[in-house]
């Protein structure tokens, strides 16, 4: 790969993309494109209302647009949506200029994170695929349907007991090691051997 690859976050909400997305880009000095801010930015609206007015196939066909600009760019963090993983095109073109590194936590992280009072993360209610009487049964059965497309990553770093500033580390660490290493990716689909780091 002739040009330095981008680090692309994936995992599923509330694993900590768009906070350790941020920190990372300041530490290196790049910027952060957070596809699912950008989608709201251009569209006017909430990822919620997106669904809502337009239906899930246009959102992700916005999606596909933002993140195809995203990964023209280049020295940026790109913070994907949790879902993106799942279209073979977005798959393709990742690995195709990028590291990968998979942000994971398990459900009931995931769960709480959503639903703690005071933080600032979008309310389960605005994430359309989550929002259900049971959002904790909902989220393991969406998570597990994606599992497969997210253990894909070069790099896995489970979050639950990390800080985010300690993630980001893990990031950054995972970049400088497989940025002279991993070639080019021209099917995302073959086969991955993935790096797992977590908490001890």
């Amino acid at each position: 790969m002739s040009r330095l690859p981008n680090i692309i976050l994936t995992g599923f909400s509330a694993t900590g993309k768009s906070r350790v997305g941020a920190e990372v880009a300041r530490i290196l000095q790049w910027q952060l494109i957070d596809t699912d801010a950008e989608i709201m930015r251009r569209s006017g609206k909430s990822i919620g209302n997106i669904f809502a007015d337009e239906g899930e196939e246009a959102f992700r066909d916005l999606e596909r647009e933002v993140l195809k600009d995203a990964l023209a760019v280049d020295q940026t963090v790109i913070a994907t949506g949790g879902g993106v993983l799942m279209d073979p095109r977005n798959r393709e073109a990742i690995f195709d200029r990028g590291i990968v590194v998979g942000l994971e936590a398990t459900i009931e992280t995931i769960h709480r994170r959503l639903t703690t009072q005071g933080n600032d993360y979008r309310e389960i209610q605005d994430r359309p695929l989550i929002a259900s009487p049971d959002p904790l049964k909902r989220i393991q059965q969406l998570k597990n349907a994606r599992q497969p497309f997210y253990a894909m990553g070069h790099w896995t770093v489970h979050t639950d007991r990390l800080t985010e500033p300690q993630v980001a580390a893990e990031v950054i660490r995972a970049w400088q090691t497989l940025k002279d290493k991993i070639p080019t990716v021209k099917n995302a689909d073959q086969e991955l051997a993935s790096v797992v780091t977590h908490a001890n």
